[in-house]
């Protein structure tokens, strides 16, 4: 927003407030100061105003967002082994925390009751009713429900950072085919119907996810649920839709072995030669 000589004028520092804007030498750019000022804004708004239902979700939706793509920025899948064995891990996960839980906790499940922690109570004693506020968490999406009952569909962050963890190696292995078609055709030049094409995992994969979504609507619709359960493991329905979807075109394009037992690293060290030498700035998983 800012012109380029504005943001990119720097400040120096004392050395402890440098180090929370991440710089080692004790300077600091004008659009990093507003950048943390504007999260630490943005922070104490919702705190401040966390009770008020009838906006407060859109600030924590933001929140929620911001901290869903710093994530996804640092931390990435190497191979498509980890990316299936974590996936299908979590799928199983979410099935007994949701649903198999209530059989060993009097009906209650775990993961509903996380998902509702601090939600408002009221008891009688003796002549009085004594009611808590409701608190919250940033750890989810909320959605306004725009019908007679009101109130708030719930997306857990977990539902967003697993299956975006792998529709970003999804972008990656793209990019990297693009990379190296390019490379042994360097007079090959890309237009915006050949740059679509060329993402055969990404967009597909993106695809799945959105109708993996429609199908944990339309569960929560129709009540398919276990033991009374109100609410849906959402990687129930995601992790095979964005799964499946991968590993069939993987097979078909003949990709599936070198992308199961390789990690793209290998196949293109070039690809990742500067977060090498940035010092592992990425996490992998």
């Amino acid at each position: 927003i800012l012109p380029r000589h504005i943001s990119m004028g720097t400040y120096v520092l004392p050395k402890k407030v440098a180090d929370c804007f991440g710089s080692d030498n004790r300077q600091v750019t004008v659009e990093s100061v507003l950048g943390v000022s504007f999260a630490v804004f943005m922070v104490i708004a919702w705190f401040v105003f966390r009770h008020q239902d009838a906006w407060v979700w859109a600030l924590q939706d933001i929140l929620s967002i911001s901290v869903t793509c710093a994530f996804l920025l640092n931390i990435r899948i190497p191979t498509l082994r980890l990316a299936t064995y974590l996936l299908v891990s979590f799928f199983f996960y979410d099935i007994f925390m949701t649903f198999i839980t209530p059989v060993f906790f009097g009906g209650k499940s775990v993961m509903m009751e996380v998902a509702t922690a601090g939600r408002a109570t009221q008891k009688a004693v003796e002549l009085t009713c004594e009611r808590t506020l409701s608190e919250k968490l940033p750890m989810l999406f909320l959605i306004p429900r725009f019908d007679y009952f009101g109130g708030f569909s719930m997306l857990g962050l977990g539902d967003v950072f697993l299956p975006g963890l792998f529709i970003v190696y999804c972008l990656r292995v793209d990019y990297l085919k693009m990379k190296i078609f390019q490379r042994e055709n360097p007079d090959q030049t890309f237009n915006r119907s050949q740059f679509l094409l060329s993402h055969r995992y990404y967009i597909p994969v993106c695809i799945a996810y959105s109708m993996g979504f429609i199908a944990v609507l339309l569960a929560n619709k129709y009540e398919i649920t276990i033991n009374g359960v109100q609410g849906q493991p959402a990687l129930l329905y995601l992790v095979p839709f964005t799964l499946g979807t991968f590993h069939f075109l993987a097979y078909r394009n003949k990709d599936l072995a070198t992308l199961w037992n390789i990690s793209l690293a290998s196949l293109d060290p070039e690809e990742f030669e500067e977060d090498t030498e940035e010092g592992d700035d990425h996490e992998t998983v």
